[in-house]
């Protein structure tokens, strides 16, 4: 709803409408997947009135909504907000020229990927394919030993083996068929090329 309200407000010309809707005081929602889809949108209003830090803010806090314990549908929305939320960050870093932003989001990012690879929704982060956009602002704004990191890092997720309890659960019953682990790979940072 806040979409569609901020985008028919922009078109109409009612930015001081806008800007008082997105001030006005909001109660916390309950579920903390509709918490984080609608925190998003109201980000995007402010980036939409050039109110950057204020847009800034509010993608903090999506960063900050923790998906564990919340249902698995709540959790994925969660993940992917904030990962929209450091999309948009990087992004925001590197048209601005902002270092300090963009080594903000670099930072959350592997923190996700961290957390990624052990919590729920293992691998989730790595698999969604979304990763070149950030990348590829990355590259183009010349910040390629940011770049080079952070593809190193979702190699590594990519390569590292699941952890024993995910095997057994992967659609084995009771780990039947998992009688040997998986042989451990290591990506080194050496051998990959240097910008």
């Amino acid at each position: 709803m806040w979409d569609v309200f901020i985008t028919a407000g922009m078109a109409a010309g009612q930015d001081d409408e806008i800007l008082k809707a997105l001030t006005a005081p909001r109660p916390p929602l309950s579920d903390p997947g509709r918490q984080a889809v609608r925190e998003m949108s109201i980000a995007n209003g402010y980036f939409a009135l050039d109110k950057i830090d204020d847009g800034l803010a509010i993608l903090r806090s999506v960063l900050a909504i923790d998906p564990a314990g919340t249902g698995e549908q709540a959790a994925r929305e969660i993940r992917s907000d904030r990962q929209q939320a450091v999309h948009k960050m990087v992004e925001i870093g590197c048209l601005l020229e902002r270092q300090a932003l963009v080594d903000e989001g670099v930072s959350a990012i592997f923190k996700m990927l961290r957390e990624s690879a052990e919590g729920p929704g293992r691998g989730e982060y790595v698999n969604s394919g979304d990763w070149a956009t950030t990348l590829n602002e990355l590259i183009a704004s010349g910040r390629y030993r940011q770049a080079q990191e952070l593809t190193i890092e979702l190699l590594r997720m990519v390569v590292r083996p699941p952890r024993p309890s995910a095997i057994a659960t992967a659609g084995t019953p009771a780990g039947r068929g998992c009688s040997r682990s998986l042989p451990a790979f290591t990506v080194r940072p050496a051998a990959m090329p240097t910008f």
